[in-house]
């Protein structure tokens, strides 16, 4: 018996150190091999989907993106125009503007291409003093007294809109420049009279006694007559001054990735004076050359303003073309028609106060 056990115990061991040598053994080369193959054809079109997810959200983000800051941008435009009281007419093919954007050009700004350029009153909130005595400068609402109650008041302003490279440059088509530092902007220049007293026979204030806000534009030229009887003499003090020589009026970028497609009937992008006048509502029987008339970049469509003349209407379209694709890359592209929906577009029409402007 004791013989026996002995046995037992000594073949145990022997058969332990099989197994503990087997499991040791693990994962041969060609099974490792064939994991790491079926493991790639699985992972590699998952990496695949989840990139193509990835680059589907930011092209679809960069187009809402560009949808929302055209639509931001034209509802600026419209709250600015809705105080015009006058709209310079813009270049017509069949007839010479006299009183358009060109004509006063020299005046203003040398940089980009000016669109849409117009008279409007602005709103000085609390501004004026109810007390002759007191003066405008403490004027506040946080502390109502006597000498600080204000009422509110107006200045008027020349404003214009103008496409721009971003560098202070006229856009560049990606045609012919699609180099990556292409950016094409709207940005909006606006120079403003200062504060008049209407206690001492609507003279302006003494800088002094007014915010830095309500003082005097550089650019503004109080020999501009407000009849608009002459509009294009004397618009500013010349278009140096609008930002060099008066650094308080610096351009106000409104919207960026304005497309740069040179304009041809071959993009879609091609318009004329007839296409503004029945975008207007104007009637070929009630059409003069000057009714309706026109002014686009000199290079792209992208940015144009349909402008109504006739005095008693005073009304504009403004249209807008963005590009989400310069969002998502480094160089500009041009518009294509199969890919339509990376250049959204806006309109919006808008009719000015109109008439001769009021006397303060």
């Amino acid at each position: 018996m004791l013989s026996l056990f002995q046995f037992i115990l000594k073949v145990k061991p022997k058969k332990s150190r099989i197994k503990t040598q087997e499991a040791i053994s693990g994962m041969t080369m060609i099974e490792l091999l064939v994991g790491t193959v079926i493991a790639f054809l699985i992972i590699t079109p998952l990496m695949g989907f989840v990139i193509g997810l990835l680059n589907d959200d930011s092209r679809e983000s960069a187009k809402a993106t560009t949808e929302q800051e055209l639509q931001s941008a034209l509802d600026f435009i419209a709250e600015d125009l809705s105080q015009a009281i006058y709209i310079y007419g813009n270049d017509d093919p069949d007839t010479v503007e006299v009183e358009g954007v060109e004509a006063i050009k020299t005046q203003l700004p040398a940089t980009g291409d000016p669109i849409l350029v117009f008279w409007k009153r602005q709103i000085m909130r609390e501004s004026i003093p109810t007390v002759s005595t007191a003066k405008p400068n403490a004027c506040t609402a946080s502390t109502p007294s006597t000498e600080s109650n204000c009422n509110d008041s107006y200045v008027l302003s020349l404003v214009a809109y103008y496409l721009t490279d971003g560098n202070g440059g006229v856009c560049k088509p990606p045609e012919t420049d699609p180099t990556p530092d292409t950016n094409c902007q709207i940005v909006r220049y606006q120079v403003h009279d200062g504060l008049k007293n209407p206690y001492a026979g609507n003279v302006l204030y003494p800088d002094a006694d007014v915010k830095d806000s309500q003082k005097k534009r550089a650019a503004f030229n109080s020999l501009f007559d407000f009849s608009f009887s002459t509009p294009t003499v004397s618009v500013t003090t010349g278009a140096e001054k609008f930002a060099n020589g008066d650094p308080a009026t610096p351009p106000l970028p409104l919207v960026n990735y304005i497309d740069a497609t040179v304009a041809s009937a071959a993009n879609e992008l091609e318009l004329g004076a007839n296409q503004c006048r029945q975008a207007l509502g104007i009637k070929d029987k009630d059409k003069t050359p000057a009714e309706a008339t026109l002014k686009i970049s000199t290079i792209t469509n992208s940015f144009y303003a349909c402008v109504d003349s006739r005095a008693d209407k005073k009304v504009v379209q403004i249209n807008l073309r963005g590009n989400a694709l310069r969002r998502i890359q480094e160089q500009d592209t041009a518009y294509q028609p199969q890919r339509s929906s990376y250049f959204p577009t806006a309109s919006v029409t808008v009719r000015g106060i109109g008439g001769p402007a009021p006397t303060n």
